[in-house]
């Protein structure tokens, strides 16, 4: 079990499936505080990818985005996630059992207010040894789901480099703003361009 560390749901303990390595409290504290400089909570649309126990996207909605859209391929996860929205009483948000890449590519989205809206903010925290992030950014991008100058949460481990992002911090049509690490995990957050 892990907690929400803020928000109007600050301290309520969420499910955690046996195949999740969900983000620490401090990583999520601190993520967080980067997040809250630059982002208004209340106007974010918020997409949660390689969910584990949903615990990005359920922080995100504790300090009070209105819903999350959550999808995972593992059914554990997806059993977790659906079990802390129920537990918390939300309304609203949704668990999708899907690899992320065919999710991508499956739906359409839209820039009106429906229910294939894009995203304002994306998390996703895939398992460590299957993150290749130039490929993951180039599906987000091209999935269409990302609203004007998004904001994506890429969570890997430490030691984890990337040769694209030396020197120019770039990778097609997203900036690097912040890379952090703390402990094991290593924090990235990119605007869409």
């Amino acid at each position: 079990m892990i907690r929400i560390t803020g928000g109007r749901f600050r301290g309520r303990l969420l499910d955690v499936p046996s195949s999740a390595r969900p983000s620490t409290d401090r990583v999520r504290e601190a993520l967080f505080s980067i997040l809250a400089s630059r982002i208004s909570f209340e106007e974010a649309s918020v997409l949660d990818i390689f969910c584990g126990s949903g615990s990005l996207g359920l922080e995100a909605i504790s300090r009070g985005a209105e819903s999350s859209v959550f999808v995972d391929s593992d059914k554990g996860s997806v059993k977790a996630v659906q079990a802390n929205i129920d537990k918390l009483a939300l309304v609203g948000s949704k668990v999708i059992h899907s690899r992320v890449d065919k999710f991508l590519e499956q739906q359409k989205f839209t820039t009106k207010g429906d229910n294939n809206s894009q995203f304002s903010l994306v998390f996703s925290d895939p398992p460590y040894s299957e993150l290749n992030l130039v490929e993951l950014m180039s599906k987000l991008k091209a999935s269409g789901c990302l609203a004007e100058n998004a904001l994506v949460v890429v969570e890997s481990a430490q030691e984890l480099d990337h040769g694209s992002l030396k020197g120019s911090g770039k990778i097609d049509n997203f900036e690097l703003l912040v890379d952090r690490t703390y402990g094991q995990s290593r924090i990235r957050l990119f605007i869409c361009k």
